[in-house]
């Protein structure tokens, strides 16, 4: 064995994060690894729910609280970035046992391998950050080359409908559409 790491796993079992705001600070709770704030002061990262659990769990903590993100399938689940709308994105095992990256928004987690053209030769296993634009970069395969750095962007929207020229008026309803370009 490796006293080292014997020693890491002791005294990880004790670690508490905290949240310093405006001279305040706030105990994130025993077991929590946090990994990145954004400009609202969420956070996200991982944490183990009990001190007998060798899974942990990617959370997001929001206005004093702490909340386990879920995850694609079992075990382990890692967030590692966060924009300023709270998108987090990070990896998680899916329902096979495989490292698969993940997008969380609004309550909903998704592997970012679904939302890939899916003749891609990618597998992208872990999503490290997300800017305010919505751009993921992480660690894939490629076909079966491991450990390639990618990048996603998000293809932009296109409205349709109104066009220019097209009369808005307040307090009355009008649909607009859109199509990804």
């Amino acid at each position: 064995y490796d006293r080292w790491d014997m020693i890491d796993s002791f005294q990880a079992r004790y670690v508490h994060a905290y949240f310093y705001n405006n001279g305040g600070v706030t105990d994130m709770g025993m077991l929590t690894y946090p990994e990145e704030i954004n400009d609202k002061g969420q956070v996200t990262g991982y944490f183990y729910p009990d001190e007998s659990s060798s899974n942990y769990h990617a959370f997001l903590w929001n206005d004093g609280s702490k909340t386990d993100i879920g995850s694609l399938g079992t075990g382990h689940t890692q967030a590692f970035g966060i924009n300023d709308s709270g998108t987090v994105v990070g990896w998680s095992y899916n329902q096979e046992g495989q490292d698969v990256a993940f997008i969380w928004e609004k309550g909903v987690m998704k592997d970012l391998n679904t939302l890939i053209d899916s003749t891609s030769p990618w597998l992208l296993r872990s999503a490290r950050a997300i800017n305010n634009k919505g751009q993921i970069v992480g660690i894939g395969d490629w076909y079966t080359y491991p450990k390639f750095a990618f990048l996603l962007t998000p293809k932009p929207l296109t409205v349709t409908k109104p066009q220019g020229g097209d009369l808005l008026i307040a307090g009355e309803t009008d649909t607009i559409r859109w199509v990804n370009a």
